[in-house]
């Protein structure tokens, strides 16, 4: 849900900003138009890919499952013949090198630190990162050393996004399970413990119970001698039980049911299901509860099960779109982000975007300039609604009537929250479809004197 089919970028370039800059711009709706259109196709693609395999959001959810199970990975930038490419690689293969004695004395020949595969500055700021990579004959492989930093632009081109951290000084990230990995690990063992006992008493359709006054007679024991070859159905039987045998068997023929006749003392039973079985949906729902506590995500949400009224329903949904909302800035900020102000600089380069002032910004180093054109947001699909006429409803209210003239939210903020796309282009469409609708002929009441 937090990345879905990919989040769409709403290009913001902060205009007042530009000014104070000395960039003079009085309108960017073209700009806004054309960014958004053109990143946006360009996400889809899958020369985005540097293997050409994914298209941006697929990396996005690769990167995001990676991170989210195995704490951090790398996001490398390249170009090549003038096209941005987006390489992610997952955590494990960023280690230090490994019997290259010559790699760490290049680093502090610069000042430099070598740990957990990431190469740093004095004040602690990611220098280069050494990836792991098979290489023909060698049992460790080797190590390509990654900068962080483009050697003549300086600018940013590979970096590690974290999904958490467990100290502000680690250089190296956790995954979101570690701190539930021991108790999904005993909720398996019981899952299968239970499963398996439950298999095993299926497997035992009967059990022949006996009392003090038993005789202890089998009352199968002739079935299993002819089933063994040992014995024939026509063998004399003792006098007391040979009459209530053949009573039996002369039920089958009839009924076609199975009849067993017991000694005295004696009955047929069948395995009762054990505590653990019976128990099994309450405990293990307790312990799903608190794993899904844990990972911030709402368990009605997680099962996908919404068994309570309307008002529990709509909390837990509006505490996951929350969870959300916030998952979805710091991964936008982490991922989507440095690869937009990339894309940004290569396309204004290249003349395909039109932005004023923006070469003069790259020469000066001007960066509230480029990070004022760079301004964006990254926005996603929502939670569905349980009722959609109430949302309906509430949206409309915000957006105000005709007759007070205020709004609490845009109409393209209307769409988004309503999952009805772009309002722009579906305002396009509905204009373009009035167009096409035939107009009814209305006689003009005036000249029939009617």
């Amino acid at each position: 849900w937090i990345i879905g089919k990919g989040l769409k970028l709403q290009s913001e370039p902060v205009l007042s900003v530009l000014k104070t800059e000395g960039i003079q711009v009085n309108d960017l709706t073209d700009f806004k138009a054309a960014v958004e259109a053109r990143f946006n196709l360009w996400a889809k693609s899958k020369r985005v890919d540097y293997k050409g395999q994914d298209n941006l959001h697929a990396l996005a959810n690769s990167g995001y499952k990676t991170g989210f199970l195995g704490g951090d990975y790398l996001v490398i930038l390249r170009v090549e013949e003038g096209e941005l490419n987006v390489q992610v690689i997952d955590g494990q293969q960023v280690q230090s090198p490994i019997f290259d004695d010559a790699a760490h004395k290049e680093a502090e020949k610069k000042g430099n630190t070598i740990r957990n595969g990431i190469e740093k500055d004095s004040r602690g700021r990611h220098v280069a990162f050494y990836v792991r990579v098979e290489d023909k004959g060698s049992l460790f492989g080797k190590f390509e050393r990654v900068a962080a930093y483009g050697e003549n632009t300086g600018r940013k081109m590979a970096w590690m996004v974290y999904f958490d951290k467990h100290r502000i000084d680690h250089d190296r990230g956790i995954g979101a399970l570690t701190s539930i990995l021991e108790k999904i690990e005993k909720l398996d063992r019981y899952t299968e413990a239970t499963v398996g006992s439950a298999e095993e008493r299926a497997k035992m359709v009967l059990s022949i119970e006996h009392s003090a006054d038993s005789t202890g007679e089998n009352p199968l024991a002739e079935k299993m001698r002819i089933a063994m070859g040992r014995g024939t159905a026509e063998e004399t039987k003792p006098d007391s039980y040979s009459a209530s045998e053949q009573k039996a068997k002369d039920i089958t023929r009839t009924t076609s049911k199975q009849v067993v006749n017991l000694p005295i003392g004696s009955k047929l039973v069948t395995p009762s299901s054990s505590g653990a079985e019976i128990n099994f949906p309450e405990f293990w729902k307790a312990v799903f509860n608190c794993l899904a506590a844990a990972v911030d995500i709402p368990p009605e949400v997680a099962l996908q099960m919404y068994n309570s009224n309307y008002s529990a329903s709509r909390a837990a949904i509006n505490g996951w779109q929350q969870l959300m909302d916030v998952s979805r800035d710091k991964f936008a900020s982490d991922f989507y982000k440095p690869i937009f102000e990339r894309w940004l600089e290569l396309e204004v380069l290249k003349s395909k975007v039109n932005a004023p002032g923006y070469l003069s910004a790259i020469k000066k180093k001007n960066v509230f300039g480029l990070e004022a054109y760079a301004h964006c947001r990254f926005t996603g699909s929502n939670m569905p609604h349980i009722d959609p006429l109430k949302e309906v409803k509430a949206i409309r209210e915000m957006l105000g009537s005709e007759m007070d003239g205020v709004s609490l939210i845009s109409l393209e903020q209307a769409a988004e929250k309503l999952n009805s796309g772009d309002w722009l282009e579906n305002y396009k469409k509905f204009t373009e479809e009035q167009k096409t609708i035939p107009k009814p002929n209305v006689t003009d009441k005036s000249k029939t004197g009617e």
